[in-house]
C-alpha cells in the first residue's frame, strides 16, 4: 500500500510500482514537477483520484494489465506523450481522467488485437494516435453447450479449460447452445460480453423466450446472432451501448420490441429481419440511437423505428407502414419532402421533431391518424405544406396538431369512394358539427 500524498510535491523523477502493491492513495504523486514517468504494477486495478495531478512534466505512463478504471483527474495537468497500456480491454475512463494532460501528439500503445477496442472506447478513442505495437495475445473461438439452465458459468469454464484458455478476455468469438435463463445471460454480459468480437446465440433456447432488461447491454461485439426462439425483446436497453455493433438481424419470431433496445449502438449500419414485430414499448427514449452510420431505414413489421439521420431530399414511406415510432424521424435535417401512405395510422412522440427543412408532406390519409401531442416538437409546421385529398382538408384543419400546417387538397379526390346518399350525409354532418363545432350542411 502507498498512502495518500506519499510523494506529493517531491523531487521524484520516475516511479515503478511493484506488483505486490495493490492499493495507492489519492494524490500520492500530485504536484511533482520533476516526475517524467510512471510504471504501474500488475497488482493495481485502478488509478486513484488526482494521482499525478499537476505533475506537468509527466510524459510517459505504463498501465498494468489488471487495471480496470482510470479515476477522476488522475493525470490532470500533465504533458503525457506516451501511454503504454497492457490492459487487453479498455479500462473504464472517467471523463476528466486525462483532462488537460495529453500532449497534442500523444500516442496510446496497446496490443495489436486490442486496437479496435480502444478506438471505440469512451475516452481512449480521443487519443490523437492509437497503435498496436505491444505485440499480441492468443485469442480463442469457444463453443459452450449449456445442458442445464442456470449453469452457463460452469459450462464456460469447462470449455475454457478444454481449449487451454486461462483468461476470459482472450475469448474472441463465443457460440452458445443449449438452454439458458436470464441469470446466465447476465453472467455472459458481465464476464465476457464487453471483450467479445462475435457472439452467436442462434441455437440457444432462452427461458420464457424473452431477452430481459439489459440482457446483452454494453457488449463489445461487432457481430451477434440472436436466439431464433425468442419472441420478445422485453426489457428496456436489451442491447444498449453495443457501440461496435454494425449489423443485426432481428429473428422473425420476435413480436415485441422494448424501449431503447439498441440505444447507443452508434456504429450500427443495418438492421434486418423483424418481420413478425407487431408491438413495442411506448416508453420514453429512442428505440435506436441517432446511429450516424445507419444506411437504410429501420422498419420492423409495420413500424418504422428509425430513418437514417443522413437522409437527404425526399423519402417515400412503404405502403405497409402503420406506425412511426417515438423519435423515428427526429432530427433528419436533410429531409425536404416526405410521402406518407394511407396505411399510416399512428404517429408517436417526437416522430418529426426538429425536421425543419421538411417543406412538403404528401399524406394519402383517408382518416385522421392517432397523433401524439409531442409528434411535431420543435418543427416549424406553418412553413411546411401538407398535401392531402380534397375531402381531408377540413378534417386536418380542424385538428389542433395538424391544423398548423399549410394544408392544401391537391392530391385529388379519394379513390374508390362509394357515393353517400343524402340521409347518410345529413347524419355525418350532424355528428361532425356536434363533435367539432363545424357548420357542415347538406
Amino acid at each position: 500500500y502507498i498512502g495518500s500524498h506519499a510523494f506529493a510535491e517531491s523531487g521524484l523523477t520516475s516511479i515503478t510500482i511493484p506488483d505486490a502493491v495493490t492499493e495507492v492513495g489519492d494524490r500520492s504523486l500530485q504536484n511533482c514537477p520533476s516526475l517524467t514517468s510512471i510504471t504501474m504494477g500488475n497488482g493495481m486495478t485502478l488509478t486513484p483520484d488526482c494521482w499525478a495531478e499537476n505533475s506537468n512534466n509527466l510524459e510517459e505512463v505504463t498501465i498494468g494489465k489488471n487495471v480496470t478504471f482510470i479515476w477522476w483527474q488522475s493525470f490532470y495537468g500533465s504533458n503525457i506523450k506516451h501511454v503504454y497500456c497492457y490492459a487487453k480491454n479498455p479500462p473504464t475512463y472517467d471523463n476528466e481522467a486525462f483532462y488537460d494532460g495529453i500532449n497534442s501528439e500523444a500516442v496510446l500503445h496497446v496490443y495489436s488485437n486490442s486496437v479496435k477496442r480502444y478506438k471505440n472506447a469512451n475516452g481512449w478513442k480521443d487519443f490523437p494516435n492509437i497503435v498496436g505495437d505491444l505485440g499480441s495475445y492468443t485469442t480463442y473461438d469457444l463453443a459452450v453447450n449449456v445442458t442445464t439452465m442456470g449453469t452457463f458459468s460452469e459450462a464456460l469454464q469447462t470449455a475454457m479449460t478444454a481449449a487451454g484458455c486461462e483468461d476470459m478476455m482472450d475469448i474472441s468469438k463465443l457460440t452458445v447452445t443449449g438452454t439458458v435463463n436470464q441469470d446466465d445471460l447476465y453472467y455472459l454480459r458481465d464476464k465476457v460480453g464487453g471483450t467479445l468480437d462475435a457472439l452467436d446465440l442462434g441455437a440457444v433456447n432462452v427461458e420464457g423466450n424473452v431477452l430481459g432488461h439489459e440482457a446483452l447491454a454494453w457488449g463489445g461485439f461487432e457481430e451477434i446472432v440472436l436466439p431464433n426462439s425468442i419472441v420478445t425483446l422485453q426489457g428496456w436497453h436489451v442491447l444498449e451501448g453495443c457501440s461496435n455493433l454494425k449489423t443485426i438481424d432481428i429473428p422473425n419470431s420476435v413480436t415485441f420490441i422494448g424501449a431503447r433496445t439498441l440505444y447507443g449502438a452508434t456504429s450500427l449500419e443495418t438492421v434486418t429481419g423483424g418481420n413478425g414485430v407487431t408491438g413495442m414499448d411506448w416508453g420514453d427514449g429512442m428505440y435506436f440511437d441517432i446511429c450516424p452510420n445507419l444506411k437504410s431505414p429501420v422498419i420492423l413489421g409495420s413500424i418504422i423505428f428509425r430513418l437514417p439521420m443522413g437522409t437527404q431530399g425526399s423519402y417515400e414511406m412503404p405502403d405497409y407502414v402503420t406506425t412511426i415510432a417515438r423519435d423515428g424521424m427526429w432530427g433528419v435535417t436533410g429531409l425536404t419532402s416526405l410521402t406518407l401512405p394511407e396505411s399510416l395510422t399512428t404517429i408517436l412522440g417526437n416522430a418529426l421533431a426538429n425536421d425543419n427543412n421538411l417543406k412538403d408532406i404528401y399524406y394519402y390519409a383517408v382518416e385522421l391518424p392517432n397523433t401524439d401531442r409531442e409528434a411535431f416538437n420543435s418543427f416549424d409546421r406553418p412553413s411546411c405544406t401538407l398535401h392531402v385529398y380534397e375531402e381531408m382538408v377540413e378534417v386536418f384543419q380542424n385538428n389542433d396538431l395538424w391544423g398548423e400546417f399549410n394544408i392544401v387538397g391537391d392530391l385529388g379526390a379519394m379513390p374508390n369512394l362509394t357515393p353517400m346518399n343524402e340521409a347518410d350525409y345529413a347524419d355525418l354532418c350532424a355528428i361532425n358539427n356536434t363533435l367539432n363545432g363545424s357548420n357542415w350542411t347538406t
